[in-house]
């Protein structure tokens, strides 16, 4: 009976990791308050890590749920496919789901590790303007409208990241999106408000006591969620996707919904 009860155990186990938690999707809310001219709605995406095969629903669900929050920006942090050299195919299959997003200030995103390896990085940015997104490489882009300026870093791992990039004020609300948190520990905190990361999976199978010997490098630091440092919000993104084992136990795919509210003088 024993034995049963754990086959039982294992099994439910592994279909739950397999199947049921990697088919979920939350969405994180963060409110805040910040010196913008106008309200703001940002939807944040990371991590999808696409395979060979596009899974159609699940595709579809991830595109309603994003468009469902009306957003004003979508950022999308890094890491679009696992590894194009041994998926050729996705560059034809991914780019109409991604053209799919619309959001009133338009779609921005950088480099991840992944997107620099697997013979990816050249055919990254070209995939990503299709799909109609600003690819962000050690730059920035202002709306004055809003008074908001966006800095979008190279991969710390892959590529040459510029920790000098947000040194100065360019607008009175500032966000910063770099793949891998870490970078938090290295640059200049003063001139960033926000800073949006993924990397880590939240650790993607989440083992009490185990999970620090499975973060990536450059996401030893901050695993998920929110960190303060001086008065810089850091928010850590588990992602959608998966890599290495295709589980998940104690990260569902998610995005994260920021809403940014007019900080009253």
């Amino acid at each position: 009976m024993i034995l049963i009860i754990c086959v039982a155990v294992v099994v439910g186990g592994l279909f739950y990791m397999l199947w049921l938690e990697p088919n979920r999707l939350i969405q994180r809310h963060v409110h805040l308050y910040g010196k913008i001219k106008s309200d703001l709605c940002i939807v944040h995406f990371t991590d999808l890590h696409v395979h060979h095969d596009l899974t159609a629903r699940k595709w579809q669900r991830l595109i309603q749920a994003i468009q469902g929050c009306n957003p004003d920006l979508i950022i999308f942090s890094g890491d679009l496919m696992d590894c194009f050299a041994n998926s050729v195919h996705l560059r034809e299959q991914l780019v109409p789901y991604l053209k799919q997003l619309e959001a009133r200030f338009g779609k921005l995103c950088v480099y991840g590790n992944h997107d620099i390896g697997g013979q990816a990085k050249d055919v990254y940015p070209l995939m990503m303007k299709e799909a109609g997104f600003q690819v962000l490489c050690n730059q920035s882009i202002c709306y004055s409208q809003l008074d908001l300026a966006v800095f979008g870093m190279d991969d710390m791992l892959a590529g040459y990241e510029d920790l000098h990039l947000c040194d100065e004020r360019l607008a009175s609300y500032q966000i910063l999106i770099a793949h891998e948190p870490d970078v938090l520990d290295r640059i200049n905190l003063q001139a960033v408000d926000l800073m949006m990361s993924g990397h880590t999976h939240g650790a993607q199978i989440y083992l009490p006591w185990l999970w620090r010997y499975v973060l990536p490098k450059g996401g030893q630091h901050y695993r998920k969620g929110a960190y303060h440092k001086g008065n810089t919000l850091l928010y850590v993104s588990s992602g959608f996707g998966m890599t290495s084992l295709p589980m998940r136990l104690g990260n569902p795919p998610e995005i994260v919904v920021y809403h940014i509210k007019q900080k009253k003088s």
